[in-house]
């Protein structure tokens, strides 16, 4: 009599057990009743698992699916346990750093704080002129550069002054003071300064600085000035900007279109002159010239020259030229033309601003007028005159190649901003951003 894989008795001639089904396999191999491994010639002892042979079924035992699968179930806490182990130490490496961080900024007393600051503005006020040294990105949060940059990325020209540094001071003789250091916690504080405006004035230019700690030392989080009795938040205004040119189309940047454009065939010369958004034509057989204010629709430049005349340019943008007409693609020259530098538009046509101090070095000893009689001045050494009364000192707030946004305090009007933009023939206007008032260059 045989017997199956599971032990029960069956016939010679049934290939299943007719009691649990298990296949009947008939071969001379012997198997271990405990793991089901073939015994050796000779074995008295599994050498698997070490089970003695004796009385054992000549076929290997069935296994469970049930074990089977309780097999992975038995292992499953010790997965969990080490997964939430994982999780833990992965926190704590995280957050290590912020707390040796932490626990670094709170050794420093206020006292402390304050001599940072003081030793923070001596370097920034004795440095020597083009030292290459960029101060904003030494002493400014990792934060105030990220938003910073992102503006200036998304604006392409945008920048903003290291005024907020001198906030009208006499650089040449620089003379600050720290009020007060109040720290709000062990990494951030609040520190009021006290910078005197140009040595010939009297008066005190004040700012607040947010200060964090990072990287071992303090640095500024944000610059607040007073505007109109309220608190101007340089970051603030940052985030807003960032905001605010994040949610409109980027346009395509057309410097390539300013400039003269020329269309020649034999003796006759076609002539489009475009500064800023004005377009001038004219030609060899018309010298007469006729501009006006241009649109860009699609793919073409758009102008109404004079009544009852419309012009529209065809603009190549793959390939960055203009069509005169039919085909007849312009080609750029220089002003050096002698039909058109006779012209009073031979002025420069790139005329921007470059720098801060190149702002108000343009503005110097410039008058602009509303019409009505109320002037604004602007002397050699930053000082600004409304209706001949001293207005105080101008700061560049921010700026980019064609226009500034300043401030103006320290005189009879108190503290005020005032925009001031440039067009393609190097002139300049100044605007209100309260009232809109628009004053023209004299």
């Amino acid at each position: 009599m045989r017997k199956c894989p599971n032990g029960h008795e069956v016939s010679d001639n049934v290939k299943f057990c007719p009691q649990c089904g298990a296949e009947v396999v008939d071969n001379n191999k012997e198997f271990c009743s405990n793991c089901g491994s073939v015994r050796k010639e000779n074995e008295k002892f599994c050498s698997h698992c070490g089970t003695p042979f004796g009385n054992v079924p000549n076929n290997p035992p069935i296994i469970d699916e049930e074990e089977k699968k309780g097999g992975f179930k038995k292992y499953l806490p010790y997965i969990i346990g080490l997964f939430a182990l994982l999780v833990i130490f992965g926190y704590i490496f995280s957050s290590g750093s912020s707390e040796v961080n932490n626990t670094e900024a709170s050794k420093y007393t206020e006292e402390d704080i304050k001599m940072s600051v003081e030793d923070m503005y001596k370097e920034i006020f004795n440095a020597a002129d083009g030292d290459g040294i960029d101060y904003d990105a030494k002493y400014t949060s990792s934060e105030y550069q990220e938003l910073n940059s992102i503006a200036a990325e998304l604006s392409e020209d945008m920048y903003l002054s290291e005024n907020h540094w001198i906030q009208g001071q006499d650089c040449e003789n620089p003379s600050m003071k720290v009020i007060s250091v109040k720290k709000e916690a062990d990494d951030r504080a609040v520190a009021k300064v006290s910078i005197k405006q140009f040595k010939q004035y009297d008066g005190e230019s004040q700012v607040t600085l947010k200060l964090v700690f990072e990287d071992g030392k303090w640095v500024v989080d944000d610059f607040i000035s007073k505007f109109d009795g309220e608190d101007w938040s340089e970051k603030s205004y940052l985030a807003d900007l960032v905001k605010e040119l994040q949610s409109k189309p980027k346009e395509e940047k057309l410097d390539w279109l300013q400039g003269h454009w020329v269309y020649e065939q034999g003796n006759y010369k076609g002539h489009f002159i475009i500064q800023g958004n004005s377009i001038t034509q004219y030609s060899s057989m018309n010298p007469e010239r006729y501009e006006a204010t241009y649109r860009i629709d699609g793919d073409e430049l758009r102008a109404k020259l004079i009544d009852g005349m419309d012009l529209t340019v065809k603009i190549d943008f793959a390939n960055k030229r203009l069509d005169y007409g039919d085909g007849n693609w312009m080609h750029k020259t220089s002003s050096s033309d002698s039909d058109y530098s006779s012209s009073s538009s031979s002025s420069s046509l790139t005329t921007e601003f470059h720098g801060a101090d190149n702002v108000v070095g343009y503005l110097a000893n410039h008058t602009f007028t509303d019409g009505s009689g109320l002037d604004i001045r602007f002397d050699s050494n930053g000082g600004i005159y409304i209706d001949n009364d001293y207005a105080g000192v101008v700061s560049v707030l921010t700026y980019n190649s064609t226009s500034a946004l300043l401030r103006y305090r320290g005189g009879v009007y108190g503290e005020g901003k005032i925009a001031v933009t440039m067009d393609g023939n190097g002139r300049m206007r100044l605007t209100d951003p309260v009232d809109g008032t628009v004053w023209y260059q004299k």
